[in-house]
């Protein structure tokens, strides 16, 4: 099977090795770019999945941020930016450039394969769930917000854990955090369906309550495609 190809634009050498090593055994293929005078060129011939554009060439006016996006050939491959945690001035120019995300150094592992899946999958597999236990805070009421937990986790919702459920169709604001993912996921979700206590349409799951994401962002909605992806394949592989 041909490998996915994704383009680094990176000086830094012993960072092209940490993805090196990141992508060994995996299936994508690393087209590396160290020459900020053939980034467009090469974004353009490799055709790559998505773009991973380093702080370190691509200049602090972002300019080949913008050449990427105002070129009709490469316009459409999402773009990730690489830098600082400190360079926060840098981000935000970056959201308000065309990124579709920002990764922040030093970079993790499963953060990377966070973005890196949540913008290749084409499998099917972000129509997956993950079991997984998150506090869920939903409300934001002072001094502290109402918090249920989930017990699984889709790319367009979750099923959370409640005795005392909501009336299907309640819009609720909620926030929870994925593991080593820095930025919390915070969107609004509808009540889809119930699980009461007494009379559980499912059984095997506790009283709770299926809740569907509403006007999820994007970029986040890729993060956690990339989650769930990434966690299930970790579980895949613990089960070989």
């Amino acid at each position: 099977m041909e490998k996915v190809k994704i383009l680094l634009a990176e000086t830094d050498c012993i960072f092209i090795e940490l993805m090196k090593t990141f992508l060994r055994g995996s299936g994508f293929e690393l087209v590396t770019c160290q020459k900020q005078d053939f980034l467009l060129e090469t974004v353009r011939q490799a055709n790559p999945a998505v773009v991973y554009l380093s702080a370190n060439i691509a200049g602090s006016n972002l300019e080949y941020l913008r050449l990427i996006k105002q070129d009709d050939g490469t316009r459409k491959i999402p773009v990730v930016m690489i830098c600082s945690k400190e360079n926060k001035e840098y981000q935000l120019r970056s959201s308000a450039s065309g990124c579709e995300y920002v990764l922040l150094k030093p970079l993790q592992r499963k953060t990377f394969f966070s973005s890196l899946y949540g913008f290749t999958d084409s499998t099917g597999l972000s129509n997956a769930r993950l079991k997984t236990r998150l506090a869920v805070d939903y409300g934001f009421l002072t001094p502290a917000p109402f918090t249920f937990h989930s017990v699984d986790l889709g790319s367009r919702g979750m099923f959370v854990e409640i005795r005392n459920v909501l009336p299907v169709d309640t819009i609720l604001s909620i926030r929870f955090h994925l593991p080593d993912i820095q930025t919390p996921i915070e969107t609004s979700a509808r009540v889809a369906w119930l699980n009461p206590p007494l009379d559980p349409a499912k059984p095997s799951l506790p009283p709770g309550m299926g809740l569907e994401f509403v006007d999820l962002d994007p970029e986040q909605a890729a993060i956690i495609t990339g989650f769930i992806i990434e966690g299930n394949r970790r579980k895949q592989r613990k089960a070989e």
